[in-house]
Parts: C-alpha cells; sequence; structure tokens
C-alpha cells in the first residue's frame, strides 16, 4: 500500500511532456565503489586501456573521453557489475529518480565526465549533480567526509523529501534511516530496501 501511495507521486517519465502540477523530488545519493563496482573486481588490467578509450571516444563521437582516465573508463566499462546497474535502472525508472553521486570519485572527475562515464551504460540522464567533496579540510580546519557533504546538500536543496542513501561505507549509518548500507554491490535484497527507503516521508 506504501508503494501504491509512493508510485503515485512520480512525475512524469523523461522526455515527456512535462505536468503543471507539482511532483515530489526523489533522489538516490549514489557511491560507486562497494555499490556498483565491486572492490574485488578488477577485470580492467587484462585488456588494452588505450585502445578501449580510443574506441569509446569514436563510437560516441566524442573526444573528451580522450582526456578521461583510461583507468576510470575501463573500470566502469568492464568492472561495474551488471546486476547491480540492472537494480539501480529499476529503482530509478520506478520512481524516475535523480542520481547525486557522493562517490570518491567526484574528487577527481567534474560532472561533465562523470556523465560520460555513466553514459556507458545509458545512466547519464539520471545524474544531475554531486556533493561538495569529501576530501580534504574546509578552509576552519574541519575534516570533510561523506557525512557531512550529504548533510549540507540536504540543507541547499529543501525540495528533496523523498531519498535514499546508498553506500558500502558503515559510518553513514549517522545520517538515520535513509542510508542503506551495500553489501558490496546491489543485489536484491538490497533494491527492495532502497525502494522502500525512497518511499519514507
Amino acid at each position: 500500500m506504501i508503494l501504491r501511495k509512493c508510485y503515485a507521486l512520480k512525475r512524469k517519465k523523461r522526455g515527456e511532456e512535462a505536468d503543471k502540477t507539482p511532483k515530489e523530488r526523489f533522489v538516490l545519493f549514489l557511491d560507486i565503489d562497494g555499490v556498483l563496482q565491486p572492490l574485488w573486481a578488477h577485470d580492467r588490467s587484462e585488456y588494452d586501456l588505450d585502445a578501449l578509450r580510443e574506441t569509446i571516444a569514436e563510437h560516441f563521437n566524442d573526444p573528451g573521453y580522450l582526456k578521461i582516465d583510461k583507468w576510470d573508463i575501463a573500470a566502469v566499462f568492464y568492472d561495474w557489475d551488471f546486476i547491480s546497474i540492472g537494480y539501480l535502472k529499476r529503482l530509478l525508472l520506478f520512481f524516475d529518480a535523480d542520481i547525486v553521486l557522493h562517490s570518491s570519485w567526484i574528487n577527481y572527475n567534474n560532472l561533465e565526465n562523470l556523465k560520460r562515464l555513466f553514459r556507458l551504460h545509458q545512466l547519464d540522464d539520471y545524474l544531475v549533480d554531486v556533493t561538495e567533496s569529501n576530501f580534504g579540510q574546509d578552509e576552519d580546519g574541519t575534516y570533510r567526509s561523506k557525512v557531512t557533504a550529504i548533510t549540507r546538500y540536504l540543507e541547499a536543496h529543501k525540495d528533496i523529501k523523498r531519498y535514499a542513501i546508498i553506500d558500502d561505507d558503515r559510518s553513514l549509518e549517522k545520517l538515520g534511516d535513509r542510508f542503506v548500507r551495500s553489501p558490496g554491490k546491489i543485489d536484491k535484497e538490497t533494491y527492495l530496501k532502497l525502494r522502500e527507503t525512497m518511499c519514507k516521508e
């Protein structure tokens, strides 16, 4: 019953004419390592990474790929878990949710290049933003963390009422019941927890 009520709050599908009636925004705060990319996945080291990068740049007719670290491209192409990607897509489609990335990948890739990487799995339209850097210190000496980055993002975006956070890092438990801990990738149980969490008010 809760899911049915939540489903009715979804916005129109991407690409459809916008509904003038205000709809609630659904957001997934997403990590990469230990969520989409299992920590034990290292197949990329067995391939010609320069050739892969050139092939992808040519395929998308986008020279921007040539400026992205070849190891990042290979990680996305070879080591992101297809089952995890499948469950992620189901979640995003169910809620027409946006992705806000809080992964360590944001510390060395800008949003434009991250969208290029997500394009390899047809996820680029869902990636709309990143949190502030979770590395280093603020000017006042406060150490940055994923917890502070997500907290500040939510404070700056009051329109986000329904959201879930997924990461394999236990320290994010401080964020409360919106946090779903990944067991290393997105399996069925994790997907169902995310779907339930996304509907919380």
